[in-house]
């Protein structure tokens, strides 16, 4: 219960910050945005996908960390590596589509198709990119520790471990300054529009009622 808890906070922290990007910015800057977005995500995963290769360790170095079940690691490296492959050429093709429907629809439509295919859809490449980058720098240990010794393997492992935790750290670092600017950017927003409202409503009592006191002072 308590994950499914966290679970439901993070899918619901998810949609409030897909509301604030569709309602803080105007039509073209989304449509520009998520374009460059896209186009990012396109070419990190494309680098990637350049460096991974399918049976690429043939040989296991004498030494390694894994011992006599050497072989096992490798068919899982291998296993690992075609599931890396398939994720990264399916971020490129999800963010190639996505960049494809922005481009096709006129730019002051932009929130209208955010609000026709949803945050899971528009998003998707973020989350698609996390994966695959875990896994890269799972398959790029397992590699390092099958062709070097065990010294060499235990010491990446624990590089690659400290790097996991705090890149997904910096990740939610980020994602949660940026919250924070956008709900005072709301806020502010909101304000305005009701000083703006607070200003107006006495103007135009005073504009209905002017000619009452001053007939009064006449009279």
């Amino acid at each position: 219960m308590k994950g499914f808890h966290k679970s439901a906070l993070s899918r619901k922290e998810m949609d409030e910050k897909f509301q604030l990007i569709v309602g803080l910015q105007s039509a073209d800057e989304l449509s520009d945005d998520f374009t460059g977005i896209y186009a990012t995500v396109a070419l990190v995963s494309a680098l990637m996908l350049s460096m991974l290769e399918i049976g690429h360790v043939e040989d296991v170095a004498t030494g390694n960390m894994w011992g006599d079940s050497a072989e096992d690691v490798k068919a899982v490296y291998n296993m690992l590596t075609g599931i890396t492959v398939t994720v990264s050429t399916f971020v490129v093709l999800v963010s190639v589509v996505l960049t494809t429907q922005l481009s096709h629809v006129p730019k002051d439509a932009t929130k209208d198709l955010f609000a026709e295919l949803g945050m899971g859809v528009m998003q998707a490449p973020g989350p698609l990119m996390f994966i695959q980058t875990l896994l890269f720098l799972t398959v790029l240990w397992l590699e390092i520790s099958l062709v070097a010794n065990a010294a060499v393997g235990y010491t990446v492992m624990v590089f690659d471990i400290v790097g996991t935790i705090l890149f997904i750290k910096f990740v939610g670092f980020a994602i949660e300054g940026k919250m924070k600017v956008m709900r005072a950017i709301r806020k502010r927003k909101q304000q305005g529009e009701e000083n703006d409202g607070a200003v107006a409503m006495p103007q135009t009592q005073i504009s209905e009622g002017s000619a009452s006191p001053m007939h009064l002072q006449k009279s």
